[in-house]
Parts: structure tokens; sequence; C-alpha cells
């Protein structure tokens, strides 16, 4: 009965620890992701590319809300003239915004675009990007510290 009791007691350790270990691995994931598309390329963007204001033309909505039937998702398309004075037609830029907010036909909006590429600009928005370099130590120590805690339990350290 000991011998049983300790061999339940070792695959329990072992499940619980490959499952830290295993969430310490997504949110790494996670954090991988955030750094690639959320930092590096917006930033990389507003450092190497070319600013213009753009002036919104169109607006579609998706995404309803199942309760409220309200619409959530926005996609604004801007024209905007290129330092070179390309003109740049119908882009879209998303707007992931809930509640009431609707981006406005003939509102402007600074956008960012790479020079070789003006048809995919970015909206400027530099807090959204504040807000992942916040987010982005935060998941790196619960990343760090899922998978320890998941390796202490399976070699039976807790």
């Amino acid at each position: 009965m000991g011998a049983a009791v300790w061999g339940l007691e070792r695959t329990m350790r072992l499940l619980a620890g490959v499952f830290f270990v295993a969430v310490g691995l997504g949110q790494a994931a996670a954090v991988v992701y955030l750094v690639v598309w959320h930092i590096y390329r917006p930033v990389s963007l507003r450092l190497r590319g070319h600013t213009a204001t753009a002036r919104i033309v169109r607006v579609e909505g998706s995404n309803p809300d199942p309760d409220t039937g309200r619409i959530k998702t926005f996609t604004a398309y801007v024209d905007y003239t290129t330092r070179t004075g390309q003109r740049v037609s119908a882009v879209p830029m998303s707007e992931l915004r809930s509640g009431n907010y609707r981006p406005s036909v003939g509102a402007k909006a600074k956008v960012v675009y790479p020079p070789d590429d003006p048809g995919k600009a970015m909206r400027m928005s530099w807090p959204g990007t504040a807000l992942v370099c916040v987010c982005v130590p935060v998941g790196c120590v619960s990343a760090f510290a899922m998978g320890a805690w998941g390796v202490l339990i399976w070699t039976g350290g807790i």
C-alpha cells in the first residue's frame, strides 16, 4: 500500500510539474508574440518610417456584441499623401474599441508608413505600445515563475 501511495504521489507531482511548465512555456510564447508583433514592428516602423496626416474616408463595423447588438470593432479606411507626393487611398486602420466610439468620416489621424511600401501604414498609438511594454516584463517574470514552480514540483523540491 505504501508503494502505491508513493507512486500516486510521484505521478501527481509529475502531472502538476508538467502542467506548470506548460503554462510557463505558453506565457513565454505570448511574450514573444507581444514583443515581435506589438513592440518590435510598431517601434521599428516609427523609427524608420515616415509620418503623415491621414483623413478617414470610410468606416466599416463588425463583430457586434451578442448582448447589446452594438458594433465593437471598426475599421477606418484612410487617404493620405506621402512625403514624395504619392497619394495613397483606402488604407485600412483597425480600431479595436468597445463602447460607443466610432471613427468619424472626415476626421484626421496620424499614421506612420514604411517609405518603401506606403500602403502598409499604421495608426500612431504610443499608449498601446507603452501598455505592451509594461506587460512584457510582467509576462516574463510570470512565465519564469510558472516554469520554475513546475520544475520544483516535478522534482520534489516543493
